[in-house]
């Protein structure tokens, strides 16, 4: 599986993980760049 993970956080005092599917971020991306 493809995942993306991304790491942020907020006031150096809380950490949070996103993940998502990078093959649907690229094909949002390819169909909404037109």
């Amino acid at each position: 599986v493809e995942s993306l993970r991304l790491y942020y956080g907020a006031a150096d005092k809380v950490v949070a993980l996103a993940t998502a599917d990078l093959n649907e971020i690229l094909s949002f991306l390819k169909r909404d760049s037109k």
